[in-house]
């Protein structure tokens, strides 16, 4: 049967993503008030980031070993049943910081589980050609529910109960499993399954059929796919860098520019609008040779908009340089593309949650290092950092094997086709 299209994960994702935004800002603002401790909302991130890092492992084995619409289902149900344990006890108890900790840890197990799961279940249902557009209208998912949901987690934190508020957000990872049950996709065969022929992923199957599952599979793809030139780190580098860009907003707008708090809301809002907008266009572009390109030319890009957002002097031409950064935080999806189809299915969990594991580190470590440089500079040196590595990444990948995208002639061998999950 041919593929179906990817409205089902677009729906969980954003159901999904519109949670986990609400979430943030709610639970930040009650831990705040609870606490008194202006620090206590990094305990969260802390807790969601931890299973990153100790159970890697364990997750990558059982999206590999299960079947992937079953896992995330599972995920979904652990999530929502956890919010609505929450506010339950909210409403009986009041919430309570231990609380939310243990919530922001299970929800962060659960996204290691769905997230790698549901991207699997993208490749089984879509055609190479449409790869990129579907991986597309998921990031754009991502950011319009990620959006929405910091908007109505802060209406929330100001109007509602938190007990009602939880109950909500639960209800929300109803309707994403409702969405995903939409999915029908039998277990793929992973004894027998094919290898893709001439690809990178081939080498990551072969070093890893023997060993469990552990750092190796992540090894194994940055040498097959040219090590600090792969794409790989590009994804690993992008999505460190997102994370900091966020985290040094607030400062930046009110210690540098002297902006009030709608004025960042607005500012922190355009980083949506164009990412949302440059999505657009790689819809409209497929996979031409110049959307293969922007791959290349979006990190030169994105290094330039961040130097004249550092530099901006008033909120306008802020929130039109954080748009421009929005826009061209796209690449990012260009290289997830190319690292999707570079890892056999049969493998996918093991590559996901070992790069994960990669990533997290590497959050922390710019994490450490942003500090430092913030004790002794100010965020509009930082920024300038990040744009002096964003354009060392660029001059790096310009030096890197030609990047064809999945559906192209250049990415399609003619001696065997890529893996899939079969559907029914």
């Amino acid at each position: 049967m041919t593929p179906r299209g990817p409205g089902p994960l677009v729906t969980a994702n954003l159901a999904i993503t519109l949670v986990a935004g609400a979430r943030y800002v709610l639970c930040s603002w009650i831990v705040l008030q609870i606490s008194g401790i202006a620090s206590a909302p990094v305990w969260l991130l802390v807790a969601e980031m931890l299973p990153g890092l100790l159970f890697t492992r364990v997750l990558g084995a059982v999206i590999d070993r299960y079947d992937r619409r079953r896992v995330a289902l599972a995920a979904d149900a652990v999530r929502g049943a956890a919010l609505a344990s929450v506010a339950v006890l909210s409403a009986v108890r009041g919430p309570s910081v231990g609380a939310l900790v243990v919530l922001a840890a299970v929800m962060g197990t659960c996204d290691q589980l769905s997230t790698p799961a549901r991207t699997a279940l993208l490749r089984a249902l879509v055609a190479d050609d449409a790869l990129l557009g579907a991986t597309t209208r998921i990031s754009m998912s991502t950011q319009l529910g990620t959006l929405s949901g910091v908007g109505l987690g802060g209406l929330a934190a100001a109007h509602v109960a938190p007990a009602t508020a939880f109950a909500a957000l639960a209800g929300c990872h109803a309707v994403s499993a409702a969405a995903l049950a939409c999915v029908r996709t039998a277990p793929a065969d992973t004894k027998t399954a094919p290898k893709t022929a001439g690809t990178a992923g081939t080498a990551a199957a072969t070093e890893d059929d023997t060993d469990g599952p552990g750092p190796r599979p992540a090894l194994a793809q940055l040498r097959a796919a040219g090590g600090l030139r792969s794409p790989f780190i590009v994804v690993v580098v992008l999505s460190a860098f997102l994370r900091t860009y966020n985290s040094l907003l607030p400062a930046f707008a009110d210690k540098t520019l002297g902006l009030d708090s709608v004025r960042f809301a607005v500012v922190d809002a355009a980083f949506a609008v164009g990412s949302l907008a440059a999505g657009g266009v790689l819809l409209g572009r497929g996979t031409s040779a110049a959307v293969q390109r922007a791959a290349h030319l979006g990190l030169a890009a994105l290094a330039g908009c961040t130097a004249l957002f550092a530099l901006s002097g008033g909120f306008a031409s802020a929130a039109t340089a954080y748009a421009a950064i929005g826009a061209g935080f796209q690449t990012l999806t260009l290289y997830q593309v190319r690292c999707q189809a570079l890892v056999p299915l049969e493998h996918y969990g093991r590559v996901f949650a070992a790069f994960t594991r990669i990533g997290t580190i590497a959050v922390l470590v710019l994490y450490a290092l942003v500090g430092v440089a913030l004790a002794w500079t100010g965020p509009i040196a930082v920024y300038l950092l990040l744009a002096l590595a964003l354009a060392g990444l660029a001059v790096l990948q310009r030096t890197a094997a030609p990047f064809p995208l999945p559906g192209t002639p250049e990415a399609t061998p003619a001696e065997g086709p890529r893996p899939t999950e079969q559907t029914r």
